[in-house]
């Protein structure tokens, strides 16, 4: 039944086109819009004007979560008030935004999974999980944004190339042209919107899709920084085996002895982010351009889709064997 409902998302997502509100991103994010307004709600009644920004659950988008909450402490205030105090304290802004995230991060699943407990049925599995699964899979505007990269591509429009990058990641590394950044883009995003969900859901359900959709819209995607927030936290725990099982797709459908040694290399640092490991490996995975080390779209395209269908083939063979169900 999971890889009958994994095909059907996978149906959907490669023939279907979907806006905004064909992703779980846009209900994660509007559920996490509905929390911001009961703490506002919960500042006022308390007395507050507004909440800290450690408190903060808006999306990567409006705030950064490895911004330093902003607190007002005595040496701020204004020397002649007498009952100048300390308003807040740090730890009181971690603390909070730390319970605020953890509420966002395990409400979805646990109200999901509660219902699919309580209402134990195959048909009403097979519903809840292949519409969660379609929801997850894939990212908003993607493929529009990757065909207007490759037509900049062809006019020879570097500048545009590398805005339409930018829209796909926040980072563009100094020095390197926008096909390979595009190309780092394109193997991270397949990773984070495609290898990870399947692997999840195969090994967790329902449940641990949710959770790492929701860690995955509070994160952000760029993930090269050190993680902060509870959320990106959570992300650097949760991806140490799936991105080695990806990486690990990435040596069989690819060079094999080229990218043997960056895959045992990162294999078990666990302080190495997900994101440097996946391109570390990928990078000498599939073929490179001419006289350069770095990888190329086209390449990195290829790759991804190989891995992709290597996951879907190792899906089947798990369900035929009995290990999934």
């Amino acid at each position: 039944m999971m890889l009958i409902s994994l095909l059907i998302a996978l149906c959907i997502d490669r023939y279907y086109r979907r806006g905004k509100k064909g992703y779980l991103d846009y209900y994660l994010g509007a559920f996490n819009r509905y929390l911001i307004g009961k703490q506002l709600v919960q500042g006022k009644q308390q007395g507050h004007c507004k909440p800290a920004d450690g408190d903060s659950l808006a999306a990567p988008d409006a705030v950064n979560p490895a911004t330093t909450p902003q607190v007002m402490t005595e040496a701020t205030q204004p020397a002649n008030g007498p009952s100048a105090k300390v308003h807040t304290q740090p730890h009181q802004h971690s603390q909070a935004g730390y319970r605020s995230q953890l509420i966002v991060l395990l409400a979805p699943a646990l109200l999901i999974g509660g219902t699919l407990l309580i209402a134990d049925t195959v048909l009403f599995t097979f519903v809840v999980q292949t519409l969660v699964l379609t929801l997850a899979l894939g990212m908003a505007g993607f493929r529009h944004t990757f065909r207007c990269f490759k037509d900049a591509c062809k006019r020879g429009d570097t500048q545009a190339a590398y805005l339409y990058v930018s829209m796909l990641t926040q980072r563009q590394p100094a020095g390197e042209s926008p096909d390979t950044c595009m190309a780092k883009a394109v193997l991270w995003l397949s990773y984070r919107y495609y290898a990870t969900i399947i692997i999840i859901f195969a090994a967790l359900g329902v449940p641990g899709v949710l959770i790492y959709c929701t860690a995955r819209m509070l994160a952000g995607d760029d993930c090269h920084q050190q993680p902060v927030s509870l959320a990106s936290r959570c992300l650097h725990i949760v991806d140490f085996i799936p991105v080695r099982i990806t990486t690990l797709g990435f040596l069989l459908v690819g060079h094999f002895s080229r990218a043997a040694g960056a895959w045992l290399k990162g294999v078990g640092q666990i302080s190495l982010s997900a994101q440097a490991y996946l391109i570390a490996v990928g990078q000498r995975a599939e073929e490179l351009e001419q006289h350069k080390n770095t990888l190329c779209t086209d390449g990195a395209v290829q790759l991804a889709k190989r891995n992709m269908g290597l996951l879907v083939v190792a899906s089947a063979v798990l369900t035929l064997t009995g290990v999934l169900i």
